[in-house]
């Protein structure tokens, strides 16, 4: 009897370590694209109204374009470049993209007259390539570092924007509050800053044309790569549940304690050396 228990144990073990890995795909080759140049070298919007936008270059590509049934698409005021958008060579082999999606790390603004669309994604090996003309002063961009919020001890990059370069977190706080909250849903951010911020995505979710919430728990899904987030604040609201404002009071005084932890901890561990 035990040695059948153990067998059947080691049969549940052995099936929850498979892992589904995405079909073997050839990489696309890398160039900068001329309109990212001169993107950075005027910073004017209809240089990155010449980029493709989310709902045009990316979702196409997704299966959770499907799940939309007609209603609004998202991200259409976020611009990709090319190099952010193709990873691999698309075939019929490696079907839909979604294995193969780039995670959001930097963001092109331009320094004056700043629009809502005039927002681009750029990949690191695009940032590495073009450094140098970002960070000089006749640059007419503003390289911003991006980061989602995928736990709550994580600071989020609304209340704590990366200095950067100079004008790095001015030019994320000039951004319009709905393309924030737009680009935090494409990163597949998994926590609010605030109440406010909750409010804003709920009531933008209740329109007639809003973006179905089985299509932005999909898509949250695919940029966790299968792990477990129903519990986080998007999960819950994806799950239909409802957030209330002292809970975002709790967590604060729960991450402090955490972090008033963890230094406590650190500190013994240098007295220790010393």
């Amino acid at each position: 009897m035990h040695e059948e228990l153990e067998r059947e144990v080691g049969h549940e073990v052995e099936q929850e370590t498979q892992i589904e890995r995405p079909p073997r795909a050839d990489p696309e080759e890398r160039k900068v694209d001329p309109k990212l140049m001169t993107c950075i070298r005027f910073g004017i919007s209809s240089c990155f109204n010449g980029f493709s936008s989310v709902q045009r270059s990316v979702l196409p590509l997704s299966a959770t374009i499907g799940l939309l049934n007609g209603r609004k698409i998202p991200w259409e005021f976020i611009r990709v470049t090319t190099d952010f958008i193709k990873t691999v060579k698309y075939s019929e082999r490696s079907g839909v993209m979604d294995n193969y999606h780039r995670p959001v790390h930097w963001l092109l603004v331009p320094k004056a007259n700043m629009v809502q669309d005039a927002v681009l994604l750029i990949s690191q090996w695009e940032v590495n390539q073009c450094f140098d003309h970002i960070q000089v002063p006749s640059s007419r961009v503003t390289l911003i570092s991006y980061e989602p919020r995928v736990s709550r001890s994580m600071p989020s990059i609304d209340s704590s924007p990366i200095e950067f370069l100079p004008g790095a977190s001015q030019a994320w706080n000039d951004l319009e509050e709905t393309l924030r909250q737009e680009l935090h849903l494409f990163a597949g951010q998994l926590y609010f800053t605030t109440f406010a911020e909750y409010e804003l995505l709920v009531e933008s979710l209740a329109t007639r044309d809003a973006t179905p919430l089985n299509f932005i728990k999909e898509w949250i899904g695919i940029r966790r790569k299968g792990q477990n987030y129903l519990q986080t604040h998007v999960g819950q609201v994806v799950s239909g549940g409802v957030l209330h404002e002292e809970m975002f009071d709790a967590e604060d005084e729960e991450v402090l304690h955490e972090e008033m932890f963890d230094a406590e901890d650190e500190d013994v561990v240098i007295s220790d050396d010393e």
